[in-house]
């Protein structure tokens, strides 16, 4: 799951979007590549609605809900389509996936609990805890572009850790498996 994110050194009361600027929630039809480092494997993103306060992010065989108010953007529901079969994760409560305000020595834990569905009836509820660090202001450079970006430290329950670089109005620019590589008009 490629969640979309943020990062720079402007003035973040100045915005009066539906959702954060640091998540790249900013403007519809606004569009992502993402390349895996593993495998090059590319994934086209694209913010296909926004709201007064949601978004609908779309990649290939997947959708994204998120809800946005004063707080940030929250990640509602994940919905996945695969010829004849589908599944859903539906997060109750949402989980703040993007604060609308960050700024380096920010840090939140997002309490993710789930529950899964497919079309198969599998059906599972589950859980995880994702810490969200943000450390410092940096320029990112990538093949879609250079940003100032701020780098976010994430480390979940699980031992996994992730450092990411988020520019404002772009979203994710950088992660440890994963560089953006075109940004624009779908």
């Amino acid at each position: 799951m490629i969640l979309l994110l943020l990062g720079c050194r402007l003035v973040d009361d100045a915005d009066d979007g539906a959702c954060p600027p640091w998540s790249g929630l900013v403007e519809q039809g606004q569009g992502w590549v993402y390349e895996q480092f593993a495998d090059g494997a590319q994934s086209i993103v694209v913010l296909s609605s926004l709201g007064d306060d949601a978004a609908t992010v779309s990649a290939g065989t997947w959708t994204e809900t998120y809800a946005c108010d004063d707080d940030g953007a929250w990640l509602v529901d994940r919905h996945e389509a695969v010829d004849a079969w589908t599944a859903r994760w539906t997060f109750d409560p949402p989980f703040l996936a993007v604060p609308r305000r960050l700024e380096p020595g920010d840090a939140w834990t997002a309490d993710r609990a789930w529950r899964y569905v497919d079309s198969d009836g599998n059906e599972e509820i589950s859980s995880s805890k994702v810490q969200y660090e943000a450390t410092r202001y940096t320029e990112t450079w990538v093949p879609a572009g250079s940003w100032e970006t701020i780098e976010v430290h994430l480390h979940d329950e699980d031992g996994h850790d992730d450092v990411q670089f988020w520019a404002r109005g772009v979203g994710l620019v950088l992660g440890n498996d994963v560089q953006l590589v075109q940004f624009g008009d779908e």
